[in-house]
């Protein structure tokens, strides 16, 4: 009896001691998936709260293969959390860009702006395993460069890539010892037509000359100021003298005079005039994928009568250099024929735009500056046209704006022929001034920059 006594309660120590095991068991287990639950919805309500806004896209060739291009964007990020985590990236695109994990090679930094520019961010390597908000499941494990961003901020995203690839941005979120992925956003830049093209070689763009029968209206440079203008770029170094600009200048009507022109062209990294004969260095220091804007002014006005003032500046708007060469005879009542590029397969120069105008009288000194200064300041790529037509719309006193802007902002191939835009005043009881297509006469060869 006694023995079953102790049996009994053997046994009864055992279930007791099973029961507490298993209810701890139970306990333990049960508050593992109510914490899993927990962070689950707590990171989930977070993701569905960042917002991105992204600009549109700019573009720049980076050189000298053309193949690859900086891109850029205007980013603005918004989170419930006070900071978070992005690790931008640039990759070939799949099928589902979900899964897709940054590689060693990210080609993408995020800067911010203030007034003196851009400055980076301080980037931090990570090395951890990504894991998705969803269930807690790893997406996988990176060696990546990342970035800290604020809450409620706007940040300048740059990247290097080819055509069709696309950028990437992760939104990581650091929360109880493990990195979650809250959102990711791509940008696909091709879908706005990667690139730029660029004129490399024309054909001439006339004026008005009677001897070849081009229609009105009378595109001819006076005394009183012109000023010619352009932006170009050198794309490859080359030693041998390489055509940029040819302004043919031809005495129209009774005006006595001889033909004279302006020639200016690239040799190494120099740039030459060459003024119906003489020949003067303008700048000596061009580098290879530097946009370069130059302009030269003549007209009795700004006591150039029979002289032409060349100036050159960098992107930044500095001067680099200014000369004043002296011409063959003084300028009056000349026609212009203006030819850009060259006609050998040297690929050594690109032209982005350029323009030409005429003032009628020192009234107009103002509006005639303000025209190279619009042109300088908005830099290579802008569009300068309305501001233009603005600018003479609001001036009699200029003359004549001739235009031309040669980049072609998409994907596809440019127009075989690019016409340069004119407006002028056709006579004093005009309200508005007059706009004219300046046809082209030769092939266009563009270069893809």
């Amino acid at each position: 009896m006694m023995e079953s006594s102790i049996v009994a309660m053997l046994l009864l120590t055992a279930t007791l001691v099973l029961g507490v095991g298993v209810f701890a068991f139970y306990s333990v287990s049960f508050s593992a998936q109510y914490y899993t639950v927990s962070v689950q919805e707590h990171l989930i309500g977070l993701s569905k709260l960042i917002s991105v806004e992204v600009s549109q896209p700019t573009f720049t060739a980076v050189l000298p293969y053309y193949n690859y291009f900086n891109v850029s964007y205007v980013i603005w990020i918004q989170s419930p959390t006070k900071t978070l985590t992005v690790v931008p990236f640039v990759a070939s695109p799949q099928p589902n860009p979900f899964y897709i994990l940054p590689s060693s090679a990210q080609n993408a930094s995020l800067f911010t702006s203030s007034l003196n520019g851009y400055s980076g961010l301080r980037p931090f390597n990570l090395s951890a395993t990504v894991y998705l908000p969803q269930g807690g499941q790893p997406l996988g494990s990176i060696h990546a460069v990342a970035y800290n961003v604020s809450s409620n901020s706007t940040y300048v995203l740059s990247a290097v890539l080819r055509p069709g690839q696309i950028i990437m941005l992760w939104l990581l979120y650091y929360y109880d010892g493990k990195w979650y992925r809250l959102d990711y956003v791509y940008l696909d830049p091709s879908g706005s037509g990667i690139g730029i093209y660029i004129v490399l070689d024309t054909g001439m763009y006339m004026g008005y000359s009677g001897n070849l029968s081009n229609p009105t209206p009378h595109v001819y440079l006076s005394k009183t100021g012109y000023q010619f203008g352009m932006w170009f770029e050198v794309v490859n170094i080359h030693q041998s003298p390489t055509l940029l600009l040819n302004v043919t200048l031809i005495p129209t009507g009774t005006t006595k005079g001889r033909i004279m022109w302006v020639l200016l062209y690239t040799q190494g990294s120099s740039l030459y005039v060459n003024i119906s004969g003489p020949v003067k260095l303008l700048y000596n220091n061009l580098k290879v994928g530097q946009p370069y804007f130059i302009n030269f002014t003549g007209g009795s006005q700004f006591h150039l009568s029979q002289a032409m003032n060349f100036t050159i500046y960098n992107r930044q708007g500095q001067l680099l250099n200014s000369t004043v060469l002296n011409l063959p005879e003084e300028i009056n009542g000349y026609t212009t024929i203006i030819s850009f590029g060259t006609k050998t397969e040297t690929v050594a120069n690109g032209i982005s735009q350029a323009f030409l105008e005429t003032m009628q009288n020192q009234q107009g000194t103002n509006s005639f500056w303000n025209i190279s200064n619009i042109a300088l300041h908005n830099g290579p790529l802008y569009n300068d046209t309305y501001l233009f037509n603005w600018t003479i719309a609001h001036n009699q006193n200029l003359y004549s704006v001739v235009y031309w802007y040669f980049v072609w902002p998409n994907g596809n191939p440019p127009p075989p022929q690019l016409p340069g835009l004119e407006w002028y005043w056709h006579s004093s009881t005009s309200r508005y001034p007059y706009v004219y297509y300046v046809p082209e006469i030769g092939t266009n060869t563009y270069l893809l920059i």
